[in-house]
């Protein structure tokens, strides 16, 4: 019986819905396997299924990756939208790998990370 709430732990619907999942690094490797996927990831948080663009106004606008840039372009006008601005990940010399790992060590620490250890593990230095 668990005490806090007052439930059986057998209880199959307490098991499924009370006890939350937990996200393993293979999960978070499988989602994020490189920089790409991460930039990929920033774009739909921030811009979700854009249809317009915002510089030449035209709808259903499709936006393409720009290759050796983090930016997308549209694919009528050319015009660029940068994901990155405006974020702590704008003009990092940190791969962006590297952040969401971060990120994600953040996430599933029960007791917090410190910087010397995301300096180990990450071979970055926290200066």
């Amino acid at each position: 019986m668990d005490s806090l709430y007052n439930v059986s732990l057998d209880n199959k619907y307490y098991r499924r819905i009370m006890i939350p999942m937990r996200y393993t690094f293979k999960q978070f490797k499988d989602e994020y396997p490189d920089d790409a996927a991460c930039l990929e990831a920033v774009f739909q948080n921030r811009y979700g299924n854009i249809t317009t663009c915002p510089k030449c106004g035209v709808t259903n606008a499709k936006f393409y990756r720009v290759k050796k840039r983090q930016c997308y372009a549209c694919s009528q006008c050319g015009g660029q939208l940068h994901p990155l601005a405006d974020t702590i990940f704008r003009k990092s010399s940190t791969s962006l790998w590297n952040w969401f790992y971060a990120i994600y060590q953040f996430s599933v620490a029960k007791n917090g990370v410190s910087a010397k250890e995301l300096e180990r593990t990450l071979g970055v230095t926290y200066k």
